[in-house]
């Protein structure tokens, strides 16, 4: 679909054809684009280290799970699979999670989520990544 005014998104159909929806708000939620990390190369087929996207596509609750780095999509996976049975920890470069959202609610989302049962490993770098047998082993540094 398209913008197609200041409240209005022209959208195609999947059966031909195309709607105008008319809206007082209009969210544009574009997805998202994983980061690559050089020292957690992803290979989704073997279900090991994988992005968000090999996240959604586990075959499987798993028993441990480390989600590398604090930004929002990290954190919506890890919630998921906390809520699911796993054993969430994150581990965050910086001092935080979420940067560049508001402090406030910055500090009110870390709360939740550590009343869910994740834990965090702030201001913590992931320095190298090996897969051994059906787990993978991180080296950190504080």
């Amino acid at each position: 679909g398209k913008l197609s005014g200041a409240n209005s998104v022209s959208v195609d159909l999947n059966a031909g054809g195309n709607q105008t929806i008319e809206a007082k708000n209009i969210i544009l939620a574009v997805g998202s684009e994983v980061t690559p990390l050089p020292t957690c190369v992803v290979d989704n087929s073997k279900h090991r280290i994988v992005d968000s996207t090999g996240a959604l596509d586990l075959p499987a609750v798993p028993k441990k799970m480390v989600v590398v780095g604090g930004g929002v999509i990290g954190l919506e996976m890890g919630s998921v699979w906390r809520r699911l049975g796993a054993e969430v920890t994150v581990v965050e470069f910086l001092d935080t999670i979420t940067p560049g959202i508001d402090k406030e609610v910055t500090q009110a989302f870390l709360k939740i989520l550590k009343k869910q049962g994740m834990k965090f490993m702030l201001s913590t770098k992931v320095t190298a990544s090996e897969v051994v047998g059906d787990g993978v082993k991180l080296t950190l540094e504080p």
